[in-house]
């Protein structure tokens, strides 16, 4: 009986969440059955039963609809089936459906096991896990890159410049996807990551063209110049990148294709 109060507490509760539809547990799931030349529709109980000789268990796992499914066959394990209304997008963070179901559930459970599954949950805990690897992988590519420009070129323009650039570039690629819509997956969560490799050797072609005119050309006009002798041959190598990656979005795989084309966004 202490089981089925946490039960039923927990499915009204979830019931009012902000976002959920209806919860599906052993007091709202019909029972369909033949009793005395009647047809009878109710749910497995009524009301938090006050002992354990009910007979719910016996009517649960006899029902092949049910058996294995709202509750486990051993008898040990049942569901709570939370049907969420048409929310368009995730919200993961703090104060989404996600979390606000995981905390009522924190709360209600008491010393009972509980698991929470589901498409809806494993994609915000999918994006979760991507956000966080983003904010670490970014972070720690441009370090890596500010190493690699300052023994490279030994001067504080020639590692700010180069960083900058992938940032802006990665700035707008993820702009743009956030406006157009696209959510970020397994697939083009690797986009930034792109720009930033493919990105470093634009920039240090430019830089070190832009220190050799320093050198031997005109200090005045250094800038413009190296810009002039570099347009056209990274204009033609941007553009077969840029084409490469057009190739990708020809498959089928729509994950694919978003990956091929930010990935064209990011290159230009």
């Amino acid at each position: 009986p202490e089981v089925l109060a946490t039960v039923k507490r927990l499915g009204d509760r979830l019931a009012e969440v902000e976002g959920v539809d209806r919860v599906v547990s052993l007091f709202s799931a019909l029972h369909v059955r033949r009793r005395q030349g009647d047809l009878v529709i109710e749910p497995f109980l009524a009301g938090v039963p006050e002992s354990a000789a009910t007979g719910v268990r016996e009517r649960v796992l006899a029902n092949p609809v049910y058996a294995g499914n709202l509750v486990s066959r051993s008898g040990r394990a049942t569901a709570l089936i939370v049907h969420l209304e048409q929310i368009p997008g995730l919200d993961p963070g703090p104060g989404g459906i996600d979390e606000r179901i995981q905390s009522v559930i924190a709360e209600e459970r008491g010393d009972l096991e509980a698991w929470i599954s589901g498409t809806r949950h494993i994609e915000v805990l999918t994006v979760d896990v991507l956000l966080s690897d983003l904010r670490r992988i970014i972070p720690l590519g441009a370090t890596f890159l500010v190493l690699v420009c300052f023994v490279a070129f030994r001067t504080v323009r020639g590692t700010v410049v180069p960083l900058l650039t992938i940032l802006i570039a990665n700035l707008w690629t993820l702009g743009t996807m956030a406006w157009l819509g696209y959510p970020l997956h397994l697939v083009t969560a690797v986009v930034p990551a792109l720009i930033q490799t493919v990105g470093i050797t634009y920039t240090m072609h430019v830089v070190s063209e832009y220190y050799d005119q320093l050198r031997h050309g005109d200090t005045a006009d250094a800038a413009g110049a190296a810009l002039r002798g570099l347009a056209m041959p990274l204009m033609f190598t941007g553009f077969t990148t840029a084409a490469g990656l057009c190739c990708l979005m020809l498959t089928p795989i729509s994950a694919v294709r978003e990956f091929g084309m930010f990935s064209v966004i990011g290159v230009i």
